[in-house]
C-alpha cells in the first residue's frame, strides 16, 4: 500500500498551485493587450489594402475584363511583400 500524504503535505501543494495560479492570472491582461494590439494591426493593414483596392478598381471603372487580373496582380503583390 503506498503512503498517502499527509494532511500538511496536501495543503502545502494545493497552496503551491494556488500561488503558480496567482502568477498565471496576473499575466492576463498582458496577454489580453498583445493580442487586442495584433488584431489592431491587422485591422489596420486589411483598412489598408481595402483603400488600396478601392482606388485601383476606380482607375479601371468600365472596364470588367480586366479586375480579375487586376486582383491577380494585388494579391502577388501582397503575398510577395511577405515572403
Amino acid at each position: 500500500m503506498p503512503n498517502q500524504p499527509t494532511i500538511a503535505e496536501r495543503i502545502a501543494k494545493c497552496e503551491d498551485q494556488i500561488d503558480q495560479l496567482k502568477g498565471e492570472w496576473h499575466a492576463i491582461p498582458d496577454f489580453i493587450d498583445v493580442r487586442l494590439r495584433l488584431t489592431d494591426s491587422r485591422v489596420a493593414r486589411l483598412s489598408s489594402e481595402m483603400a488600396d483596392v478601392k482606388e485601383r478598381l476606380s482607375s479601371v471603372e468600365g472596364k470588367v475584363d480586366a479586375l480579375p487580373r487586376v486582383l491577380a496582380e494585388m494579391l502577388d503583390e501582397r503575398d510577395g511583400r511577405r515572403r
